[in-house]
């Protein structure tokens, strides 16, 4: 189910609200992602200003940010 929302936010450059793990400890924050390649995934999350690279296991949910519906 991640990887539709993961997927959305490459093709269309749009955030999505994500938690997933770093270094042990939980993370949620508004990102868009730069990448999905070989189950690796590349996100740079907007607040404070970081690039992330996670293993696809490590993305633990995924939504739409407030206000975006996904229908485009």
């Amino acid at each position: 189910m991640n990887n539709r929302f993961l997927r959305y936010s490459l093709d269309h450059n749009r955030a999505i609200r994500v938690i997933f793990l770093s270094e042990g400890s939980i993370v949620q924050g508004k990102a868009v992602v730069e990448r999905l390649e070989n189950g690796k995934v590349f996100l740079y999350v907007l607040r404070p200003p970081k690039r992330y690279v996670l293993e696809e296991s490590d993305v633990l949910a995924c939504d739409y940010v407030r206000g975006d519906d996904g229908l485009e």
